[in-house]
């Protein structure tokens, strides 16, 4: 599944465009300012960013999507915003406009069109791939199993280890009130031994209910070794589906 971030400050648009894409089959995790987007963007976890520039000056949301250039240079940003804020995009690498008002096929065409783009060969561009694998996330004393669901050279998405309502609610437990603590990650990538690596919570995406789902871990600094059998597990899994 393509993951999407939408950076939208002044939270005028983000839902309807949430609403829009998880109706086209994406996952899309929202934020409302440039600093908490900054770090989930840093997971390497996303592929797509929209950016809605009609909140106030547009500084701190131009800031984002020039520090995105720079961090991840092959990511399509799509920037949205009336006329008058689309005129002048000189200094940004921006993939597609999109002009409010907001059009249902109008998103989902520039998103898919980015998709397209996503996929192309980009020797140069991070990777990231979704995956499946049995995990064990700690911090301190305690120990919860997970699922790793997406993995890039930068971090790992983590859901509950299954669907079962224990899992849900001791995933929820689990990660509800930290925030940015530092975690032991346990990961088989079929070797004969795991892989571990610590990191930090970038961001937690909450349900309806305001449950915890999923959390985006972005590692601490990797041995040469480690990030080395990272990527080429990206390489053989395929891009990102």
């Amino acid at each position: 599944m393509l993951n999407v971030l939408v950076l939208d400050p002044e939270l005028c648009s983000s839902f309807l465009i949430k609403s829009i894409l998880l109706g086209a089959g994406y996952a899309v995790s929202v934020s409302a300012d440039e600093p908490e987007a900054a770090r989930k963007i840093a997971t390497g976890l996303f592929d797509v960013a929209v950016v809605d520039l009609s909140a106030g000056d547009g500084v701190a949301a131009r800031a984002f999507i020039r520090a995105t250039n720079a961090l991840l240079p092959g990511l399509p940003v799509l920037a949205l915003g009336r006329e008058e804020h689309l005129a002048d995009l000189s200094g940004l690498s921006i993939f597609l406009s999109l002009p409010k008002p907001i059009r249902v096929a109008r998103v989902t065409e520039a998103v898919r069109r980015a998709v397209v783009h996503l996929l192309a060969p980009r020797p140069a561009a991070p990777g990231r791939c979704v995956a499946s694998l049995p995990a064990e996330v700690t911090w301190g004393l305690d120990a919860i199993p997970c699922r790793v669901t997406s993995v890039s050279d930068r971090g790992v998405l983590l859901e509950p280890a299954d669907r079962e309502f224990d899992h849900l609610r001791g995933f929820d437990r689990f990660f509800d009130g930290l925030s940015r603590d530092e975690l032991a990650l346990r990961v088989n990538f079929g070797d004969a031994a795991d892989w571990q690596a610590d990191g930090r919570i970038a961001f937690a995406e909450r349900s309806p209910d305001r449950r915890v789902q999923r959390v985006g871990l972005a590692f601490a600094a990797l041995p040469a070794a480690d990030a080395g059998l990272l990527k080429n597990y990206i390489a053989l899994a395929g891009g990102p589906a």
